[in-house]
């Protein structure tokens, strides 16, 4: 996301330098501009990311809505609801799965919201009489911080299931390639023969 943005801003800074301004115009229009574009180009990347994300969330869980719709309500309500052995372990996978995938969506939402509103700022703050600019501005910021708290929340709860149920998650290859309390590689002893 970060390399997205400067590798937008960046072009976008130099190549609107170029442009000739009126006597009305400032450079931080300019920039603006340019910053608007690197938040939208960061927006894109993180929809990348959260749709291969969301897509493991849905291979965790398969077809079944009645099953999805009971594992997203025992991790993301405030009341916990018992759960079958089989259905425990597929939700602290999702549940770890989904503890990454909400802030993702979230910085795909903020990215969004911070490329138009930088879009919307030279307009909002010019001296013209439009109002148009500034109360999209204003509604913008609203809604921003407005699914904020939601975001906040989902995530929150997401990481507790996940971490109240790190035994039920299946190892990392890292832990199956090793047996379990070995601290580091086989010593290799070299006089032995085959």
């Amino acid at each position: 996301m970060t390399l997205a943005f400067v590798l937008t801003v960046v072009p976008a800074a130099v190549g609107l330098s170029f442009v000739p301004l009126d006597d009305d115009d400032s450079g931080a229009d300019l920039l603006f501009v340019a910053a608007g574009l690197g938040f939208l180009a960061a927006s894109i990347a993180c929809t990348v990311v959260s749709f291969r994300l969301m897509k493991q969330a849905g291979a965790v869980i398969g077809r079944d809505h009645d099953r999805a719709r009971r594992i997203g309500k025992a991790v993301l309500s405030r009341r916990p609801l018992e759960l079958g052995p089989d259905d425990e372990r597929v939700a602290a996978r999702w549940a770890s799965v989904s503890a990454v995938s909400l802030p993702v969506q979230y910085a795909q939402s903020a990215t969004l919201f911070a490329g138009l509103i930088c879009n919307q700022l030279p307009q909002a703050l010019g001296d013209d009489d439009s109002t148009f600019p500034r109360v999209l501005v204003v509604a913008m910021v609203v809604m921003l911080l407005g699914f904020t708290p939601f975001f906040l929340t989902r995530t929150t709860r997401a990481r507790r299931y996940a971490a109240a149920r790190t035994h039920l998650l299946p190892p990392s290859a890292a832990e199956t390639a090793r047996p379990a309390g070995s601290a580091g590689p086989a010593p290799v002893h070299g006089g032995e023969r085959s």
